[in-house]
């Protein structure tokens, strides 16, 4: 696939940016040749399958009762929706050789089949999804025996993560097939979750699988997660929808988040200014959990990525008012102070990553584990801060940013062995351990494919 591993000077220039993008297109490619070349190996297995390891490269066993093909895990499912419609949009902009027509033509093809699938779990399961699934896409829950025991699920049953994973990849699925029908289902499911989020009636359906990683939930702590990727979702609506509604939701996302997670104007004066705390309270106070206030340095700086991708959005299409535009202004001029924050809080150096858990007390690392996915984000998140910033000072420290994020990406995580795969975890020291980030089942081009390919787009403008 042409990888190079090219890596850039502790301090890039931004015409040197460039230098890496044959990479990036590499990555995408191998991603998408590997989900196909998966999906069609087995006729009676409608799913998409990366159960596959990035260590060994061997497929997982298939009695293994977690990683096994026995389990279909929604996010993996209702995210490769969203990552399979992207890339086809992305295929349209390539140079169209014969392998590359016959490639985006596989694609489609599962992302059409996997569409009607999910249209279909929803249907048989009043209008939801969830976390855990049979292959006949029955949910379920494992017991204290990890033993599955199946679940029931209704109009009533709130909505979840993979409810909202499905619904902004339905949509995103139904703009690149152009299809009415999908578009307006789809809305409804988005908005119909935006709303249960801004309402309190939103819960977590992720099963810990990792329990040294932080839950969906906690008794008493609410995360600011569900309001944080639903931006991708306010982004889509904006882009495409001929009114406002994904404007007005997106703002009300960033103001929700800004407003009880984000330490702005000294509200919690023992804590370090534009600190990124996991959890609060039901009373919108700091959550303490043992002594410890927590914060996901990576979800913090996806937070950045998807805010800043967002806005850009809302200034393209020139549809804000006044008011919204000194909105726009006011949230873009906070987003690379809490780029710098939370990436001095969380990127470990050497061997580079960026740690699960810190805690905002004692300014160490409570989870040092380094999953893959916080680096694509975050050099995502320093690309698009990079063209807001209002000084070279903070330019440049983007920049440094996102060279210190690529080089440890494609030098300790990319494995061209394995098809580009990324290795899911670290440890501080710089090691592979066997450790699932969230789910067992590699990344289907979700968090690695959708950063760069927003890259590669920012990086063609510099041009």
């Amino acid at each position: 696939m042409n990888f190079q591993r090219k890596l850039l000077p502790d301090n890039p220039e931004v015409g040197q940016l460039h230098e890496v993008a044959a990479d990036y297109k590499a990555i995408l490619l191998a991603t998408l040749h590997m989900i196909a070349d998966r999906y069609d190996r087995r006729a009676d297995y409608h799913w998409i399958d990366t159960k596959r390891s990035a260590i060994t490269g061997e497929d997982f066993p298939s009695d293994d009762p977690v990683r096994g093909q026995a389990v279909i895990y929604g996010w993996i499912q209702a995210r490769a929706l969203e990552s399979l419609a992207t890339h086809l949009f992305w295929l349209d902009g390539c140079e169209h050789g014969q392998d590359i027509s016959s490639l985006q033509n596989r694609i489609e093809n599962i992302l059409g089949e996997l569409l009607e699938q999910i249209r279909s779990i929803r249907r048989a399961n009043g209008g939801h999804l969830f976390f855990f699934m049979t292959p006949r896409a029955k949910p379920f829950l494992f017991d204290t025996n990890q033993a599955p025991r199946s679940l029931k699920l209704s109009p009533q049953s709130p909505y979840n993560f993979t409810d909202l994973f499905a619904a902004k990849g339905m949509y995103a699925a139904g703009q690149y097939l152009r299809d009415d029908k999908i578009i307006a289902e789809a809305k409804g499911y988005c908005l119909d979750i935006i709303e249960a989020s801004l309402a309190g009636k939103f819960v977590s359906d992720q099963q810990q699988l990792a329990p040294s990683n932080s839950p969906g939930e906690l008794a008493g702590g609410r995360t600011h997660s569900p309001f944080m990727i639903q931006l991708s979702t306010a982004g889509l609506l904006a882009k495409y929808e001929k009114d406002t509604t994904g404007i007005e939701y997106g703002l009300k996302l960033i103001d929700y988040i800004l407003s009880k997670h984000v330490n702005l104007d000294h509200r919690w004066p023992h804590l370090q200014p534009f600190d990124f705390v996991e959890y609060i309270d039901d009373e919108d106070n700091l959550y303490i959990d043992s002594g410890r206030i927590i914060s996901d340095p990576g979800h913090s700086l996806e937070f950045v990525g998807l805010t800043l991708k967002f806005t850009a959005i809302v200034k393209k299409l020139q549809l804000a008012n006044s008011e919204t535009q000194g909105q726009l202004k006011k949230i873009e001029a906070l987003m690379p102070m809490i780029l710098k924050r939370n990436f001095s809080n969380g990127f470990q150096d050497p061997p580079g990553g960026i740690c699960k858990l810190f805690d905002l007390i004692t300014r160490k690392a409570v989870n040092s584990d380094m999953p893959w996915w916080s680096l694509p984000e975050t050099m995502r998140a320093a690309l698009q801060s990079y063209t807001i910033a209002s000084d070279e000072t903070n330019r440049n420290y983007c920049l440094s940013v996102f060279g210190k994020c690529h080089n440890a990406f494609v030098a300790n995580y990319i494995r061209p062995e394995f098809d580009l795969m990324a290795i899911q975890t670290l440890s501080k020291d710089g090691e592979i351990i066997d450790k699932i980030p969230a789910v067992p089942d590699a990344d289907p081009g979700y968090h690695t494919g959708l950063c760069l390919i927003d890259i590669l787009d920012i990086l063609q403008k510099f041009s």
